[in-house]
Formats: C-alpha cells, structure tokens, sequence
C-alpha cells in the first residue's frame, strides 16, 4: 500500500467529519431561524412578547380576552436505561423539549382533565371518574374529588367545547394547556391549540364568577 493513501485517509475523514458537522450547524440554525419566525406569527396575532428574544428558544406570554397566555418550550427529564452484555445495564440521565401552549385560569377548578390524545407528565390529585359518554370518555380522562358528581363540574356547554377541541387541552391545577413533544412549527396546529386553551379558559373564568 502506498504510504500517501495512509495519510490520505485520515485527512479525508476528517474532511468528511468537518463537512458534517458544518452541515448539522447550519440545519440546527435554519431550524432555529424556523421555530422563531413561526412562533412569531403566531404570537403576534394573540398580542404576545418574546421574554427571552436572546435566547435559544422563545417564551411568548400575553393577555388575550382577560386571560394571561403563553407559548414556550420545556424540558421533560428522563433516564435513559441501555443493557449491554459486556457492559451490563446503564443509565443516562437526558431530557426532550416539549411545546407548551397554556391559558392561566382566576382559580383552580374543582377537577382536572387529561387528553387521552397526548402525553403529559402530571399525576392527579383526584380520582378518575368516567362520565358515561363514551365520546367524551375516549377524549379525555376526567378527574374529580370523593362525593362530587360529573355534573357538578361538567357543563354542557363546557363538555361541547371539550369535545370540539383540535388539538384536545389538558386542564391541571391552575392552567389550561396543550403540549406536545418536540418543537412544533406547524401555524395550524399552534394556532388551534391556542385558541382551545383560550376558548375552555375564558368559559371557566365565567363560570368560577357566576358561582
């Protein structure tokens, strides 16, 4: 073998690897330039502020039909578990961006609701309760306190507007929210999940007033 080709290969590897990685950080850029310039239609449309304009990922927050807003990303942690039979199990602690879109309610509600549709890391202080509509119960999961009846909370006209959500909302704690794993740069999907989180929030503001 000629001993040029010995040090041709390294050298075209490293090539191979510097254009690689070049590529990679132009894609995490464009992508970058992406999520921001999507998220900033949105944003715009609903009176929302970037708190965080030097940041990687932006954090929008507004008030919109006297409820406060937001549209931001957060980190989900988790451990990685990998087995090897050489050199046995380990574990990596990692975590995954989630998009978050939320509408804060005045007061808590007297229940808490999950999308059956979606992944979202809450545990429920109540228990869960079926409400006996099977189209309604294929949505979500509903969770109520001991001695409280589904139509103490569930209103018809809340339960249609549950059930026209797309995307479908979560309801846990003091918020309404939507979320998903991954950075979403989809307008449509944003803008429906917004206006869902607005919609179920401004109907029980309404409804914790006229209580």
């Amino acid at each position: 073998m000629d001993p040029a080709n010995n040090i041709l290969i390294p050298i075209s590897l490293c090539g191979f690897v510097f254009i690689f990685f070049g590529l990679f950080a132009i894609y995490a850029l464009q992508r970058i330039k992406n999520i921001n310039n999507t998220w900033t239609k949105v944003a715009e449309k609903h009176g929302m502020s970037n708190l965080k304009p030097n940041s990687t990922y932006p954090e929008y927050q507004g008030r919109t039909n006297r409820v406060d807003i937001g549209l931001d990303v957060i980190f989900q942690q988790y451990t990685l578990v990998r087995s090897d039979s050489t050199t046995g199990i380990s574990r990596t602690k990692t975590s995954r961006p989630w998009t978050r879109i939320y509408a804060n309610l005045d007061v808590p509600p007297p229940f808490e609701l999950r999308s059956r549709h979606q992944g979202v890391a809450e545990d429920s202080q109540y228990l869960a309760k079926p409400t006996g509509d099977a189209q309604f119960d294929q949505k979500y999961e509903l969770f109520l306190p001991q001695n409280t009846a589904v139509s103490d909370v569930l209103t018809p006209k809340l339960k249609q507007l549950l059930l026209d959500a797309h995307p479908p909302v979560h309801i846990f704690k003091q918020k309404v929210f939507w979320s998903k794993v991954r950075i979403v740069t989809n307008t449509t999907m944003l803008e429906n999940a917004l206006q869902n989180c607005i919609d179920v929030a401004s109907l029980l503001n309404q409804q914790s007033e006229n209580n």
